[in-house]
């Protein structure tokens, strides 16, 4: 059996939800019995989990036996991988389909820089590179959330990821823009504390949406919205973007969701939780209890099936030799 490489060619002080799933992907083929490794030349994240240290490799030396997984993202040294002409066969995983449009590369194109799969996190993503790009061979693997991210004592904060919505035109992002506006709005609730979510470590950010009552989210162009799943896992009360990503999760049961240009309704949204969640309200708890029952699907055993499933049917593509011609 060969390998199964993960290219990650990252510096390891880069903190995303994309290099924690890549890894993740590792050690879960790794305890199914595949040969699964990570390359990452500048060393494995000190933020993650110390456990995936082993799955590290800093050179890269492949056969035709080897699969070689590479991110959406064609550019630097991914790019040099993927235009370099190789035995192993090659998987693209595109956490995020807008990525892989912004490179303006034809279905006919991967198909000559030897890409034979690809792998995405959800369906609305399969849908996407299928419909825009005409991709064949695309395969969900779903990602898990950690079971770290759990509820607990709740007290009265805002989290959010402040990077999922940037600023423009001189105009603030959209996590300080509606915090202002919440003050302006509703000044006896100026004085609620938020915390901004931002290049911290796996471990700091459960604490954060572990006590978080709410989370404002701001997803936009995701192919799924991690962050958000983890913050329903957590307990909090989620208010604000849906997101594309969000078509997979998000219903009326499990949160408050707008589109961005809904600014001043999702400053409403949040006055209203806050103000309910200190009388104890009983709808808040049936979306909390919906949101953690969703975010609960996305689980380990789920996203270890699918990964099983999907390099185990082409180890087994590799593994068949053609027959012999009878003469």
């Amino acid at each position: 059996m060969g390998r199964i490489i993960f290219i990650s060619p990252f510096k390891k002080t880069e903190i995303t939800g994309g290099i924690k799933t890549t890894y993740n992907h590792a050690a879960l083929l790794h305890e199914l019995g595949f040969d699964a490794t990570v390359f990452q030349p500048d060393g494995p994240p000190p933020w993650l989990s110390p456990r995936f240290r082993t799955l590290n490799s800093r050179a890269l030396e492949v056969t035709e036996q080897d699969i070689l997984v590479l991110p959406e993202t064609l550019n630097g040294v991914v790019a040099q991988i993927a235009q370099t002409p190789t035995p192993a066969r090659k998987v693209m995983f595109c956490q995020n389909q807008f990525y892989l449009f912004s490179l303006n590369i034809t279905a006919e194109q991967y198909t000559k820089l030897g890409f034979t799969h690809v792998v995405v996190p959800s369906r609305v993503c399969k849908h996407a590179l299928e419909s825009v790009q005409k991709l064949p061979n695309v395969s969900v693997i779903p990602p898990f959330i950690d079971p770290e991210f759990s509820s607990r004592k709740k007290i009265m904060r805002i989290a959010t990821a402040p990077g999922k919505y940037g600023g423009c035109a001189g105009v603030l992002a959209h996590a300080p823009l509606l915090r202002n506006m919440l003050g302006l709005k509703y000044p006896h609730l100026r004085a609620v504390p938020w915390d901004f979510v931002e290049n911290l470590p796996a471990g700091e950010v459960v604490k954060i949406f572990g006590r978080a009552a709410i989370f404002l989210s701001l997803s936009k162009m995701e192919a799924l919205g991690l962050t958000t799943l983890e913050a329903m896992a957590s307990g909090c009360i989620v208010v604000g973007y849906r997101g594309i990503g969000g078509f997979e999760y998000a219903t009326r049961r499990n949160g408050f969701w707008f589109s961005p240009e809904q600014l001043d309704e999702v400053v409403d949204a949040l006055a209203r939780v806050i103000e309910e969640l200190g009388r104890d309200n009983a709808r808040l708890r049936a979306v909390q209890k919906a949101a953690i029952a969703t975010a609960a699907q996305f689980n380990r055993q789920e996203t270890k099936r699918a990964l099983g499933s999907f390099y185990g049917s082409l180890v087994a593509v590799r593994r068949r030799r053609p027959m012999p011609r009878s003469r």
